[in-house]
């Protein structure tokens, strides 16, 4: 008997049509924003060689600002352009047809989503910026080699400039080891993940303004646990003494890496599942 909930063959090929898909309807979108970097720099030298400028070549500080931003809209464009007509009512009829279960058609929607897509833009922005500064070396370093770096970099800033840090409160040695932590690039998978899931679950809800609206309920959801949980502050902070509040932020920065990632971790098996029900509970 064949398994209605999940078959990997079944999932495999679905899989893959998925990708191909996906690489029809975003590719070029994606090319072109994993390369917008690679533009920069090249307009930058065109305006240098036109007004005869020597400004050299543009910074590593440009060049992660223009790869973050991409990053951002890859990230909240790609489950409206490979998943938005799912909403339409003769999208969503075809895709109820297609030959797999609920659970292997948001397996297959979350593998594209969260791993095949940021990773095709982190590859190619990447080697193409590492390309950029090859040509041209007054770029500078690289993204990826400041990236993985940051550590170390914070660790010569944070001890050159104590003064940017609340020694006297809490113990130094807590918060510089949490802000420390914070720096590690990998650390950030699991916003990435979170930023994709928001996005890809309203492109399955909302049939129209979908970014929009996307933005409109997270706003939404900002003021109202802002609302919750301002009250409740106010009424029980002033009954903290000194001594707890120095323990409890210690404590926090201390292990600031593990609570992120906990806190993220939570947020995104809470899309996941919701996002499986949407996926479920398609009935066009």
């Amino acid at each position: 008997m064949k398994n209605d909930i999940f078959n990997f063959d079944r999932w495999s090929k679905y899989l893959v049509a998925d990708l191909h898909n996906a690489y029809v309807n975003y590719g070029l979108s994606l090319l072109l924003m994993s390369l917008m970097g690679v533009f920069a720099c090249f307009i930058e030298r065109v305006f240098d060689l036109v007004l005869e400028l020597d400004c050299g070549g543009l910074g590593i500080f440009s060049r992660c600002a223009i790869m973050g931003a991409c990053l951002i809209i890859v990230l909240m464009t790609v489950g409206k352009k490979c998943y938005g007509l799912v909403s339409d009512r003769r999208g969503g009829t075809n895709f109820v047809m297609l030959p797999a279960s609920a659970l292997e058609k948001t397996l297959s929607m979350l593998f594209v989503c969260c791993i095949a897509v940021p990773v095709a833009y982190l590859t190619i922005s990447l080697s193409a910026d590492a390309v950029v500064c090859a040509i041209d070396s007054s770029c500078g370093d690289t993204i990826i080699y400041t990236l993985t770096n940051a550590w170390k970099s914070f660790s010569e800033w944070s001890a050159e400039n104590p003064q940017f840090f609340m020694d006297g409160y809490v113990n130094i040695a807590d918060e510089l080891a949490g802000m420390q932590s914070l720096v590690t690039p990998l650390l950030y998978i699991d916003d990435v993940l979170a930023v994709v899931l928001c996005f890809l679950l309203g492109a399955l809800v909302f049939k129209t303004g979908k970014i929009s609206k996307t933005i409109g309920c997270l706003i939404l959801l900002s003021i109202a646990a802002s609302m919750i949980v301002s009250p409740i502050a106010a009424h029980y902070l002033p009954r903290v003494s000194d001594e707890a509040a120095r323990n409890f932020i210690s404590g926090l920065l201390s292990h600031a890496a593990l609570w992120d990632t906990l806190n993220d971790t939570i947020v995104n098996l809470i899309l996941c599942t919701v996002i499986y029900f949407r996926v479920k509970t398609i009935k066009h």
